[in-house]
């Protein structure tokens, strides 16, 4: 019997080299870490639909963060009337400790208002065992740091750490993103921290960080807007000489979705978390919901979801929609978060690209010395013209604008740079000032994108391919 095709068959708009399933919906993240010798991811996934809906965990696994290896749906609704989880196991994170996986996730049903943290255990990392709760109810009143007392109306989305291991137990962190709000009105997004000694008894443990909604102007510091309460939450300490830590989160607002994401920078006192600045940490329009990975070799890793920018019926007439991001290392640098591509996706390189040539996948790349000039420009397009992806460089404004977004590149060690990688639709960029900016094009025909691009050192372009 013939293979049934899938997208990545027919479609150029799908991409091909990210860790994503063969169609349908996925959305956020989760779950990522390094368990039994191998790099483990998992991601929202509606296993029936290009829309979202009936939610849970798709799973993805490599040993190489190049190469991924579909391991198909982890942990679903368990359509159990007595389980938190009957209509959907919805975001969070997981740990890999004594020889288990333990994974951490909203337990969703449509009938319920606050969704309670739930857990799934794997021995192998592949096969999951259901454990149930480990938080179904919230306090009734939170007092902040000031005394104000306020009460929960929303939280969802653990995230879980190993704070700092003792003579007695492994300590354990989980932060739920939650909004509050206070008698006379006024309304703080947060994150609530509990604590574990074996990741089974959690324990409140009091506001882990909080912001003022902001009105008009008042911004936090930075200038970002972190929205009426967190999604997502993520928290580590960032590799670099300063010893910082940053604490990520997704502003949301109930009236419109934001699709933005804010690395709040500080330090982590073992109860509380003091923010020192605040950034957007993309500078495009498709990246949400984020997650983390403290690498076993040290590094930071960092997943995203690079949502669509297309209607409804778009998604449904193509069979899927969403992917993760490729993974990225998030460091420090005098006090600010970079973010830059894997290491490892150097090996995604298969073959240089020169102009003209149709692709599905190319990574592209502009250098420059300090106050050298740059090619005016970089474009890209799909060979029927019905896509266009540009790409300006401004390294006298100290600029990039990558599909219209502008993006700041900086300087490191005299010298300019920016990468660009497309695969299909999904457009990841990154410049030498730590800067990154994730967007969508989609190409109009099949054989996918030819690169045009002026002759020079300057430029080099790659056809991506594994």
């Amino acid at each position: 019997m013939d293979r049934e095709l899938s997208p990545a068959d027919t479609d150029a708009a799908f991409p091909r080299l990210h860790a994503r399933p063969p169609r349908y919906w996925i959305n956020d993240p989760n779950g990522l870490c390094h368990h039994a010798g191998r790099w483990h991811v998992f991601a929202q996934h509606n296993p029936n639909s290009a829309l979202a809906g009936d939610i849970g965990w798709w799973h993805a696994d490599s040993d190489d963060l190049v190469h991924w290896r579909d391991l198909g749906l982890a942990i679903g609704p368990s359509r159990d009337e007595q389980r938190a989880d009957r209509d959907g196991a919805w975001s969070g994170n997981a740990v890999s400790h004594e020889g288990t996986l333990h994974a951490f996730y909203c337990g969703f049903r449509s009938d319920a208002a606050i969704q309670p943290a739930m857990t799934a255990t794997s021995a192998d990392g592949v096969a999951f065992t259901a454990a149930g709760d480990v938080l179904t109810e919230v306090p009734e009143w939170i007092d902040l740091p000031d005394g104000t007392r306020t009460s929960v109306h929303t939280m969802r989305d653990p995230f879980v750490w190993r704070d700092r291991a003792d003579d007695q137990a492994a300590h354990w962190s989980m932060v739920l993103g939650a909004g509050l709000q206070s008698a006379d009105g006024r309304r703080y997004a947060a994150a609530l921290r509990y604590e574990s000694a074996d990741l089974h008894a959690w324990t409140f443990a009091g506001v882990f960080h909080h912001l003022p909604v902001p009105t008009g102007s008042a911004l936090v510091p930075g200038g970002v807007d972190t929205g009426e309460m967190w999604e997502c939450p993520a928290f580590a300490r960032v590799p670099g000489p300063s010893d910082l830590s940053m604490l990520m989160v997704c502003p949301w607002y109930r009236d419109s979705f934001p699709a933005r994401v804010v690395g709040l920078v500080g330090h982590h006192d073992g109860a509380r978390f003091e923010q020192t600045d605040a950034c957007d940490l993309d500078d495009g329009d498709a990246l949400y919901a984020p997650s983390l990975l403290p690498a076993p070799d040290g590094r930071l890793l960092m997943w995203g979801w690079a949502r669509e920018l297309r209607p409804a019926d778009e998604l449904t007439a193509a069979g899927w929609s969403g992917s993760l991001t490729f993974p990225r290392e998030v460091t420090e640098h005098a006090g600010q978060m970079h973010v830059g591509p894997a290491a490892e996706l150097t090996a995604l390189r298969a073959a240089p690209s020169a102009p003209g040539t149709a692709s599905r996948a190319f990574e592209v790349e502009v250098r420059g010395a300090t106050g050298a000039a740059a090619p005016d420009s970089v474009e890209v397009a799909a060979d029927s013209g019905a896509a266009r992806l540009e790409i300006a460089m401004d390294p006298v404004a100290g600029q990039a604008i990558v599909g219209g977004h502008r993006m700041r590149i900086g300087t490191a060690d005299g010298q300019w740079w920016l990468r660009v990688l497309v695969d299909g639709s999904v457009v990841e960029a990154f410049g030498s000032g730590g800067r990154c900016l994730t967007t969508r094009a989609y190409p109009g025909d099949p054989a996918g994108w030819s690169l045009s691009y002026p002759a020079g050192p300057a430029v080099r372009a790659w056809e991506l391919a594994r």
